[in-house]
């Protein structure tokens, strides 16, 4: 019975270990696309297939086409920087 208890503990212990599959915590250190140019209050990045609202952190902008990675996520918009 001990045994048991182990291994189901041990296997609820190493499962929250592991790192998130869905939701948008999921999308944090995949790198996207620039859609268009994203600045600190707007832009577009294509990201796992889908289009997302993004904004960036950095003063400077992100130009169309450079490739991002997701450092965030704020409301319903990503975070990203240039890789």
């Amino acid at each position: 019975l001990a045994g048991v208890g182990f291994a189901l503990s041990y296997g609820v212990f190493r499962g929250r270990k592991r790192r998130r599959r869905t939701g948008l915590e999921a999308l944090v250190g995949e790198f996207g696309q620039a859609r268009g140019t994203v600045t600190p209050s707007k832009g577009k990045v294509f990201v796992q297939g889908e289009v997302w609202t993004a904004v960036t952190e950095a003063t400077e902008e992100i130009a169309e086409g450079a490739v991002v990675i997701v450092t965030g996520v704020r409301g319903l918009a990503l975070i990203v920087a240039p890789r």
